[in-house]
Parts: C-alpha cells; sequence; structure tokens
C-alpha cells in the first residue's frame, strides 16, 4: 500500500515539475505578456480619452463661436456646475433623514431588547420565588407529618390511645 502512494505521489511532483517549467502550457501568462497586455489596455484607455476630450472642445468651439453663443454656454456650465452642490444638499438632507430614522428603529430596538430583558428576569425571580415556597411548604408539611407521627408515636408507647391521660374522679359519699 506504501508503495502505491509512493507512486502516486512521485506522479503529482513529476507534473507539478512539468507545469512549472512550461507556465504557457498549464494556461497561465507569464509575467512579460501580463505586462504587455495591461500596457495595452492602458495606451486604448488614454487614446479613447484623448478622443473623448477632443470631440468635447470641438462640439465647445462649435457652438462658441460668436460672443453671445459663448456667454449662453458659459451660463449653461455655471448652471450645471451648481446643481451637484444643491442635489448634494438634497442628498446630504435625505441621508440625515434616513439617519435619524435609522436611529430612531435603533433606539426602539434597543427598548425592546431591554424591556424584553427585564421582563425574563421578573418571571425567572418569580419562578425562583415560587420553587422556595413550594420548597418551603414541603419541608413544613414534611415537618408537621414528622411531628404527628411523634405525637402518634408517643401515645402509642405510652400504652394506647389518646383517652388514656384521662384520670377518672371518684365522688366520695
Amino acid at each position: 500500500m506504501a508503495e502505491v502512494f509512493a507512486a502516486k505521489r512521485q506522479a503529482t511532483t513529476d507534473k507539478m515539475e512539468e507545469q512549472k517549467q512550461e507556465p504557457g502550457k498549464a494556461g497561465q501568462e507569464t509575467v512579460e505578456e501580463r505586462r504587455a497586455r495591461l500596457l495595452a489596455q492602458r495606451d486604448a484607455l488614454r487614446e479613447a480619452k484623448k478622443k473623448q476630450m477632443q470631440d468635447e472642445l470641438q462640439t465647445f468651439n462649435e457652438k462658441t463661436k460668436t460672443k453671445d453663443t459663448l456667454f449662453d454656454e458659459l451660463k449653461k456650465m455655471d448652471a450645471q456646475k451648481g446643481k451637484p452642490a444643491q442635489l448634494a444638499a438634497e442628498e446630504q438632507a435625505a441621508l440625515d433623514k434616513r439617519r435619524a430614522i435609522m436611529r430612531g428603529v435603533k433606539q426602539q430596538i434597543v427598548s425592546d431588547e431591554r424591556d424584553a430583558q427585564s421582563r425574563q428576569d421578573r418571571e425567572r425571580a418569580q419562578n425562583e420565588e415560587m420553587q422556595k415556597s413550594m420548597k418551603a411548604d414541603a419541608l413544613h408539611a414534611k415537618q408537621g407529618n414528622a411531628d404527628k407521627q411523634q405525637q402518634d408515636d408517643k401515645g402509642e408507647s405510652m400504652g394506647g390511645g389518646f383517652l388514656d391521660n384521662l384520670q377518672a374522679y371518684k365522688v366520695n359519699e
């Protein structure tokens, strides 16, 4: 059995060595290939960004050939610049409102948990008190039975029943 395991172990180490020697066949790219791929992606993104900027500049220049259109275009740009601040303020107000709601919910959850815990504590205390009283009642009943048994034993050992302690009176005539 040990020979079979040794053979399997040797086979797996051989496969691992082959993969280390030939990384292209294992489906992994080499460091150089990865670097070349990433550089090509970076260059493509830079070209796309440059083209987009040129297109935006060209459309802006077409719109602003005269002073009036330039003024209008700059006004629009200023208005758009102010909108994100207004939107941000509105979003901040909405966010503050949600936070207040969440604080209220959190406080409610905490108070509910506190109430549940205090209720459990009261029930536990009542159960313990009830068990103590039941034990005391059982002990009292047991002691009462023991006292009664002792009295009964005492009465029987003295010679009889409960009328044995009575003395008869003679009447002298």
